[in-house]
């Protein structure tokens, strides 16, 4: 029975090679990283920055404007269900309407811009701007049921109300004056009051947690923090203090939650450029284990300066300082890249502050900061600029008081593209979102941060504590301008075309992930698809293949989709192998499809093929053989006889289509011999250059033969071999040869002396003559008689002047072109 069993399996290795020899190492493609999965067709799924697919959010698109040219600028909806937005590039406010699926035309206004809605019970606020900027106050079936004028505002770009029905005030981000104005909405007759004023043309956004109100700017991206004084004083009524200044020039969206964190969004407009910014990650990095954040200790007050130390990087003018109940201490700015780290600054000397900080010392610090800036205006360091109008933006802004990449004093670092800041309770920020996007709006969504953008109309989607980041949505329209979370769906405005989409709270129930075709260069036989895939409850996920012998499936005649094959999950990191049913071919795709019932997602990280392809012989592309470049020359001649040249490289250029080892025979052949074999000069090398050594070999012209083998990764009878022949090339070891020397005295010059030779070498072309006389060590060169040196044999003739009456010596030198 055991010799049976050989001889069986023996015949069915015959059969299964049939007429091409199949190699014995298979090749893999390997996807498993954001990079790998990048070339592909998807629909309902996404790629995450950690190389993982899964099933996108289950979306739909709910209205559309009928203008192409068109923007969402806003989003509210009231307790009564009913959803508005704020449309432009003509100011108006429409209701969007399920049942037409479309939007009713609420109000318009002529020559105006509604940036901004505001929803509160069951009232709705709608900040109008232009020349007579206003806020009106529609109740519930559209009604306007107050106006509050704000004769010197140009734009209103947020709105939030905080307090008590009682209490509530209405704070507006407005410009081009750059304030943050407060409406006490409990009086009969509002007057706005101002709560912060900035050089800064516009403050862009708001935000507010506990007792703070937080507001970000254009011009230089500083961000506010407001908070009402601890006691009533009618001429300051509100602390400011700028907690944070981003390296870019403007902030664009705010996001405070309830764990105290509040995320800052940049959105420079110079910044937004096509395409990502950073490459796909191209290399598996795994996820941070789920630990603890520690608690940082909260920071003690920072002293008052004294009257002879600088103060430094104050507050903006106009911001004033911490009242002394309540110590302020600058946020620590995002880590720099170590290239770009700034110098260390020195530290100051310690100053025991005062008990209890008096208004004279707040004045004179107030006095101190105002002075540097008055210098750094003389000196050029802020220069005031009209504002300009932001193209393909939801606002206008102020460009930057500086400019160029240098950082701005306090500011972090000037990088490319946008950034998300995440601004801890103790004050202390971390990068956690960078991208060559304008970043427009903020939202928290099951405690991933949301992120919608401009100008290439994405949703990005951030697990922080994973240092996940996902495209969420990419959009046809250019710019996500609004977003609104309600009751775990997701309502997106969009811009160029204006459209209303909505994400609900889960995921789609199906999507695909199709790869595009690989190559295997050449008919090969399929191997097992390896996968790790995570199937939580009530998910799965499906894998189909098809082959085909063309680049593109559509264009030939492609095998069909096999039978979808399930694979689920076997155990925490164990992968899957399903076999492959395609047909042995050139080309083979795979498509995955990933199943749902909207709660969950399956996901995928690795995707695996092997495939055995025909053994094909190496590939040698050339062989070149030179001799190493000479040695040095001492300056002016003076220099002992010049080295021979006795090593010659050899070098190569190989490739294998099969990826095999390979190992190379270097052997060489007299060619004025005819008839002599090949001698073998190297075997079993590894490399791909061999220094040849001539010395042992005798002078004549030879070719040199490369046999690259892949036999270590074939059996003896399937492996292939490639032989490649040098140029013809010239070994000489040996000395020229010099004839017929004459020395005849020049009849017609007393002491002087001509000297006539023949130089000649059997193989190399003379490079040059010298002589000295009496041993002297400088060498003079001289040409042969037909001045050019181009040949195996030259006529040499030179005269030597000037020489004492009695015997001298003459030496002559003669070398060839490989040093001998």
């Amino acid at each position: 029975m055991l010799h049976i069993l050989r001889l069986s399996v023996f015949a069915l290795t015959i059969a299964l090679m049939g007429s091409a020899a199949i190699a014995v190492k298979p090749n893999e493609w390997k996807h498993a990283t954001e990079a790998d999965f990048q070339p592909a067709e998807r629909e309902q799924t996404v790629v995450t920055n950690l190389g993982e697919i899964q099933l996108s959010r289950a979306s739909q698109e709910l209205a559309v404007l009928d203008n192409d040219d068109s923007i969402i600028y806003d989003i509210a909806r009231l307790a009564n269900g009913k959803t508005y937005i704020a449309a432009g590039p003509k100011g108006r406010l429409m209701q969007y309407v399920p049942e037409a699926g479309g939007f009713d035309t609420i109000a318009e206004y002529a020559s105006q811009q509604v940036f901004s809605l505001l929803a509160h019970t069951d009232a709705l606020y709608v900040a109008v701007s232009g020349q007579e900027s206003f806020v009106e106050v529609r109740d519930a079936e559209h009604t306007i049921v107050r106006t509050i004028a704000l004769p010197k505002v140009r734009y209103i770009w947020d709105m939030l109300i905080v307090g008590s029905e009682k209490d509530a005030q209405l704070w507006l981000a407005t410009g081009t004056e750059g304030q943050v104005l407060v409406i006490d909405l409990a009086a009969d007759d509002p007057k706005p009051q101002v709560a912060a004023d900035s050089e800064q043309a516009n403050f862009l956004c708001l935000a507010t947690a506990g007792k703070h109100i937080y507001a970000g700017t254009d011009g230089e991206g500083l961000v506010y923090r407001i908070t009402p004084a601890a006691k009533d004083d009618a001429a300051n009524p509100f602390d400011t203090f700028i907690m944070y200044d981003a390296a870019e020039a403007e902030v664009g969206a705010l996001l405070a939650t309830a764990d105290g964190m509040l995320y800052v969004g940049t959105a420079a407009a110079d910044q937004a450029r096509p395409g990502r910014m950073n490459e796909p990650a191209k290399e598996q990095s795994g996820k941070p284990a789920q630990t603890e954040t520690p608690k940082l200790p909260t920071p003690k007050p920072a002293p008052l300066p004294a009257d002879d130390v600088k103060p430094a990087d104050p507050p903006k003018p106009e911001a004033d300082q911490p009242q002394p109940d309540q110590p302020e201490v600058e946020p620590a700015q995002p880590e720099a890249e170590a290239d770009d780290a700034p110098p260390a600054e020195p530290e100051a000397p310690e100053v025991k502050p005062d008990p209890k900080p008096t208004p004279q010392q707040y004045d004179e610090l107030r006095e101190a900061i105002r002075d540097r800036l008055a210098k750094a205006k003389e000196s050029g360091g802020i220069e005031l600029k009209p504002m300009a109008t932001r193209s393909a933006s939801r606002r206008d802004s102020s460009t930057s008081k500086r400019s160029g990449n240098a950082a701005r004093p306090g500011g972090a670092s000037k990088r490319q593209g946008n950034a998300v800041y995440q601004i801890d309770p103790q004050g202390f920020a971390r990068e956690v979102f960078r991208e060559s996007v304008m970043i427009l709006r903020l939202a928290m969504d099951n405690g991933r941060l949301l992120i919608a953008t401009g100008n290439e109309g994405q949703l990005y989607r951030v697990d922080i504590d994973q240092r996940e980041t996902t495209v969420l949505a990419d959009l046809e329209p250019q710019q996500v301008p609004a977003m609104h979370i309600i009751n775990g769906k997701v309502l997106i405005g969009t811009a160029n075309p204006g459209r209303l989409v909505e994400l609900t709270d889960g995921y789609a129930t199906e999507g695909t992930f199709t790869a595009d075709p690989l190559d295997a260069a050449q008919i090969s036989m399929w191997g097992s698809l390896r996968a790790m895939v995570t199937t939580p409850t009530g998910t799965g996920v499906e894998v189909l293949t098809r082959s085909g012998n063309v680049a593109e499936p559509e264009e030939g005649s492609w095998s069909g989709w096999s039978e979808p094959m399930a694979i689920r999950t076997a155990g925490e990191g164990e992968p899957i192998y399903i076999k492959v049913a395609s047909p042995p071919a050139r080309f083979i795709q795979y498509r995955l499809k990933l199943l749902g019932k909207g709660k969950a997602t399956p996901s995928v990280s690795t995707v695996a093929l092997k495939y055995l392809m025909p053994n094909m012989a190496p590939r040698i592309e050339s062989v070149k053989a030179e001799y190493t470049k000479p040695s040095s020359r001492s300056k002016k001649g003076k220099s002992s006889a010049p080295t021979p040249r006795t090593k010659m490289k050899i070098e190569w250029k190989v490739s294998d289509p099969n990826a095999d080892q390979l190992r190379f025979t270097l052997a060489m052949r007299r060619l004025d011999q005819p008839g002599s074999p090949f001698i073998n000069i190297a075997e079993d090398e590894e490399g791909k250059s061999y220094e040849w050594d001539t010395l042992v070999i005798p002078d004549g012209r030879y070719i040199i033969r490369v046999t690259a083998s892949d036999a270590l990764d074939n059996v003896p009878e399937q492996a292939k071999t490639a032989v490649h022949l040098s140029r013809p090339v010239v070994v000489d070891n040996t000395s020229p040869n010099i004839t017929h020397l004459k020395v005849e005295p020049v009849a017609a010059a007393p002491g002087s002396v001509k000297v006539t030779m023949k130089v000649s070498d059997d193989l190399s072309e003379i490079a040059q003559v010298r002589y000295a006389v009496d041993g002297d060590d400088t060498w003079q060169g001289v040409l042969p008689d037909d001045l050019i040196y181009d040949s195996t044999n030259e006529v040499v003739s030179f005269t030597i002047r000037d020489l004492s009456p009695g015997a001298h010596v003459v030496a002559v030198r003669a070398e060839d072109n490989l040093g001998n």
